[in-house]
């Protein structure tokens, strides 16, 4: 997790390359599931609606959110102690 005073792009996960490395191996397991339909009957996958994917899309940045609010009111909170 980022410490409560970086930013939300440039942080301590944005600049670690293994996290880079994950989600490029990520993104090529997705593309190559894309690409050889094969795998999708292999791997039991459904094709998502674009209703679904709204949602997953929607669902993983609620995390994002939560944890910036989070922050600001943590900042809030620091600067009024002082």
């Amino acid at each position: 997790m980022s410490s409560a005073h970086s930013k939300l792009f440039v942080n301590e996960i944005t600049k670690n390359k293994f996290v880079w490395l994950a989600i490029l191996v990520c993104a090529t397991l997705m593309v190559l599931v894309c690409v050889f339909p094969q795998m999708c009957l292999v791997l039991g996958l459904k094709v998502l609606s674009i209703k679904l994917w709204i949602l997953s899309i929607l669902a993983s940045l609620i995390p994002l959110v939560l944890v910036q609010i989070y922050k600001i009111i943590e900042n809030r909170s620091d600067k009024s102690h002082h």
